[in-house]
């Protein structure tokens, strides 16, 4: 597994997600793995995925004067709205399974965005990712500086244990 981001880390080993793009749009079916490196035997019962989806949009404004004489007065404009939020078991180990021995395990997992969800996206003014763009006559024009908006979607994976009541997670 290479070098492993210490936020990976769990009591016993590491645990880690990876999809294989970054970004997704609706309908499409997210693959990725789940990485395990156990350091000592683990009594894993199962793995669970949790999936979130947050769109947050913030800019503000500056207008003239307040009236009271001081110059561009500021207006802050956000929104924020969650499109997506579940937890599913995405692998279960056998009852009688034993101890996953110390090693490194890659469990796959694939499941389908829904078709009412935005796509992936961030968008900073000056910068431009996933085919959107505001120049600064745009920007002008409508008078927002420093605009921000971004749909994130985020994977946790949570390794549950038969002999802990917390899990590992990622």
């Amino acid at each position: 597994m290479g070098n492993i981001d210490s936020r990976a880390k769990f009591e016993g080993g590491y645990l880690f997600v990876k999809t294989d793009k970054p970004f997704y749009y609706p309908n499409n079916i997210v693959y990725g793995k789940i990485y395990i490196r156990a350091e000592v035997p683990l009594q894993p019962k199962d793995i669970e995925i949790q999936v979130k989806g947050k769109e947050e949009t913030f800019f503000y404004t500056e207008d003239g004067d307040d009236g009271e004489g001081n110059p561009n007065p500021k207006k802050y404009w956000t929104y924020t709205k969650d499109h997506i939020k579940f937890k599913a078991t995405c692998f279960s180990f056998p009852l009688n399974y034993g101890p996953l021995n110390p090693g490194d395990y890659i469990i796959p997992f694939e499941f389908k965005l829904p078709d009412n969800i935005p796509a992936s996206m961030l968008f900073e003014y000056g910068g431009i990712s996933d085919g959107l763009k505001m120049d600064e006559a745009n920007a002008k024009k409508y008078n927002f500086v420093e605009p921000h908006c971004e749909v994130k979607y985020s994977i946790k994976a949570f390794l549950n244990f038969v002999d802990r009541e917390k899990s590992a997670i990622y």
